[in-house]
């Protein structure tokens, strides 16, 4: 990163900026309303994450926050928060403005995550990988998970969609 970025957490005058990103990044079949983001900002909002440069230019976000291992939260949603004692950081949406891509953001968001799950004793981080980024994120250090009761929930998530995970050392 050879610019400048200054990383905050995500409040509700951010929607707007996020909104943006989300709409350059993504399909609109991904795209999640307001309100679905500011829950997920209520439930964890140390990991809500939004990066911009010193003039404020918002180019990346991060929505994660805790989750049961091998389950996914449907799309565009509330949370349904589950009963469960295992959890891990679920990354539900990581997007960076196409016009800032291949400057390292996405890989300081997910540092930054490593950090703060490792600070809150998560032992393990998740995710879906959609739209064939399965090979991005094997760099990172994730891996394909097989829970064979996720197919049918994965299967909303897109024709490529996997569940894969990463442990926190």
């Amino acid at each position: 990163m050879s610019k400048q970025f200054l990383l905050k957490t995500i409040q509700a005058q951010d929607l707007a900026s996020i909104q943006k990103i989300q709409r350059a990044a993504y399909p609109q079949y991904f795209w999640e309303d307001d309100a679905v983001f500011m829950a997920k900002q209520q439930y964890a909002p140390e990991s809500c994450l939004l990066l911009h440069t010193a003039e404020q230019q918002a180019v990346a976000y991060v929505f994660a926050h805790p989750w049961p291992i091998g389950q996914i939260p449907a799309l565009n949603q509330p949370l349904q928060l589950p009963k469960t004692t295992e959890q891990v950081l679920y990354i539900h949406d990581l997007a960076v403005h196409p016009q800032w891509h291949g400057q390292g953001l996405a890989q300081h968001l997910v540092k930054h995550l490593v950090i703060y799950a490792q600070q809150e004793n998560f032992s393990q981080m998740a995710l879906v990988a959609v739209e064939q980024a399965q090979a991005f994120w094997q760099r990172l250090g994730f891996i394909t998970k097989n829970y064979p009761q996720l197919d049918a929930k994965l299967a909303t998530y897109g024709q490529y969609a996997v569940y894969m995970t990463k442990t926190i050392t």
